[in-house]
């Protein structure tokens, strides 16, 4: 029997399966996979969809195809099982297998396919702005119609998720999002749909629900992913082609542009920013005051050991509340450093700073710690992975870096990495690798790492 996995509150559990007894022999010989290997017996009862599900056409995931997708309170008839799975009957005749987690046996069989009912685009658009949709006449394709302009964004995986989540999030302060919580009216039903990152922390995501107000905490692709898909609305497909999709990247470029217009009726090149700054104990403060200008989208700060440095191009920090007017910078080595703080605008900066010139006069290195890393993690059926670690006796003040390789021991500097500079963070995810890869976590001591986890192997 195949090893049992788990993929999360939305898919069913994986089972191996097995032929069937002779008195079901006309279900279909045994194919030439690990499917169809354990008995199935004859079954006569309803049944109601817990959550929308795939219908297959075989008790499998990796072999079988999707014939259809169950919405939620759906009602089908149950007419056979084998381990881990119902063979399921719909109101319109169609056969396939669904995982038996995903049944309440029981419910009520209904005539209802969709949630969606057709009426004219406008109409339909202005109802479901901020709905996650899942298009139940395809193979449950996952939607989101944007609250801000009416656009449906395709939800392709985890990572494509949480790049939504992200780029179409709004800032949000502390304060605000304990009121959003408590779901104080004036508030929620502006933000009913929409994402918003909790920008003085670390900018955690939420999503509002449209429909209960309930916060969701996205907390990284996968979760995202999962999470939108779980509080999916089913829609047809007639539905669906009334409202207009957008990619990412046409929604940033738009929003580019009209930052660029913005910031040419309202400042007309008159608009400044004033940096100043200074160091102590080998710790750089910079602060910063606009003049004739707002930065809605927040600012990049950027270093070099040259003039005028710039982004993209030279090393930054990404600071995105607009209402941000202080950062600063630890672990430097030795040496004469310039900054400028600008206006960011999408993929690149608009005005910039004056430069500060600032000078660290001894190495700001930490001595490595006596402590451990312990790193653990698994990779899912999309082919993210997901990794956390714990500490024990030691703290690493300046974050963490993540290395990967196709070898054993990965460094930083040298192999590729992830920069996770909280020191309270312990996960991270990543997506979009193949073949067998090895993780470590480092202590990170500005320049370099101190103390290294163990190896993690994982195949992609």
């Amino acid at each position: 029997m195949k090893k049992l996995k788990m993929l999360g509150g939305f898919f069913a559990l994986v089972l191996a399966l097995g032929l069937a007894l002779p008195a079901l022999a006309n279900e279909g010989a045994a194919s030439e996979f690990d499917c169809n290997q354990d008995p199935v017996y004859a079954r006569d009862m309803d049944a109601s969809v817990k959550i929308s599900s795939r219908l297959r056409n075989m008790p499998c995931m990796d072999e079988s195809e999707v014939i259809k997708i169950l919405v939620q309170g759906q009602g089908v008839k149950i007419i056979a099982e084998t381990d881990g799975w119902y063979k399921v009957k719909t109101t319109d005749g169609t056969t396939g297998w669904v995982g038996a987690t995903l049944l309440t046996p029981g419910g009520e069989v209904t005539t209802t396919e969709t949630k969606t009912t057709s009426t004219d685009s406008s109409s339909l658009v202005s109802r479901l702005k901020g709905y996650i949709l899942l298009q139940v006449e395809k193979k449950g394709e996952a939607w989101y119609v944007s609250p801000e302009n009416g656009f449906r964004y395709f939800l392709k995986d985890g990572e494509t998720a949480f790049n939504i989540m992200r780029e179409m999030g709004l800032g949000i302060s502390n304060a605000n999002l304990e009121k959003l919580k408590a779901k104080q009216s004036n508030l929620l039903d502006k933000l009913k749909g929409k994402i918003v990152l909790q920008v003085e922390k670390n900018g955690e995501a939420y999503y509002v629900n449209p429909k209960t107000g309930a916060l969701h905490y996205l907390k990284n692709g996968w979760e995202a992913f999962k999470l939108m898909r779980d509080l999916s609305l089913g829609i047809k497909n007639a539905d669906l082609a009334k409202i207009k999709d957008q990619t990412l990247e046409q929604y940033l470029l738009k929003k580019q542009e009209l930052n660029q217009e913005n910031e040419s009726s309202d400042n007309n090149g008159l608009g400044k920013i004033v940096l100043s700054g200074s160091v102590a104990d080998n710790k750089v403060s910079l602060k910063w005051a606009l003049n004739g200008l707002t930065s809605q989208n927040g600012f990049k700060i950027v270093i070099a050991d040259h003039e005028n440095p710039v982004y993209p191009g030279d090393e930054y920090h990404y600071l995105s509340d607009a209402n941000v007017r202080t950062d600063s910078w630890s672990g430097l080595s030795a040496g004469t450093y310039y900054f400028r703080v600008c206006e960011y605008l999408g993929g690149k900066c608009g005005v910039y700073s004056n430069n500060v010139k600032l000078t660290i006069t001894a190495a700001a290195e930490e001595e490595e710690s006596d402590g451990s890393i312990a790193l653990s993690g698994s990779v899912n059926s999309e082919g993210i992975a997901a990794l956390n670690w714990t500490l024990s006796d030691m703290a690493s003040s300046m974050g963490f870096k993540v290395v990967v390789a196709d070898h054993q021991n990965p460094v930083y500097p040298g192999d590729e990495y992830h920069y996770l500079s909280d020191a309270n963070t312990r996960t991270d995810s990543w997506s979009g690798l193949s073949g067998t890869k090895y993780f470590r976590v480092c202590e990170y001591l500005g320049g370099k790492c101190g103390v290294y986890s163990n190896n993690l192997s994982l195949q992609f």
